[in-house]
């Protein structure tokens, strides 16, 4: 990786993988509203890169899908781009994840990434294949 492609890849932060619930919630509450993580801290998380945001999107979309079967059958991952706001920081163990301890206003993200036919996989295998072949495509996405 050059030094173009890293100083690119702080350019395109931060990505926050959700599903498809998550973000119209979202929209319609008007912020990302921190969340308590495993350490016991308020924050809502951003990765550096789509790739790592996918990890997140399918494991919000398949954690939607097994807690509300008959409500959200149909969620799928969905991977949303802010634009770094004052609320954001970069980690300081890992730089390559941003958190913000405040609500980040909706309005400064879009949408970069979703696939709808992931809800149609019967199976964990056929999701995991269907991320695997969006590795390629997600490794070229651009800023938005």
């Amino acid at each position: 990786m050059t030094a173009f492609d890293k100083a690119w890849d702080v350019v395109k932060m931060p990505y926050h993988g959700t599903s498809s619930k998550r973000w119209k919630e979202i929209q319609e509450a008007g912020s990302l509203k921190p969340n308590l993580d495993s350490m016991g801290n308020h924050l809502a998380w951003f990765a550096g890169s789509p790739i790592e945001a996918l990890t997140h999107a399918t494991k919000a979309a398949d954690r939607d899908r097994e807690r509300w079967p008959e409500s959200h059958p149909d969620t799928y991952p969905v991977i949303i781009h802010s634009e770094p706001t004052q609320e954001m920081e970069a980690g300081n163990d890992n730089p390559r994840f941003w958190t913000s301890e405040t609500d980040v206003p909706s309005d400064t993200f879009s949408e970069v990434w979703s696939d709808e036919d992931y809800r149609t996989a019967e199976s964990a295998q056929e999701r995991i294949n269907r991320v695997m072949r969006h590795h390629k495509e997600l490794e070229g996405l651009k800023r938005v």
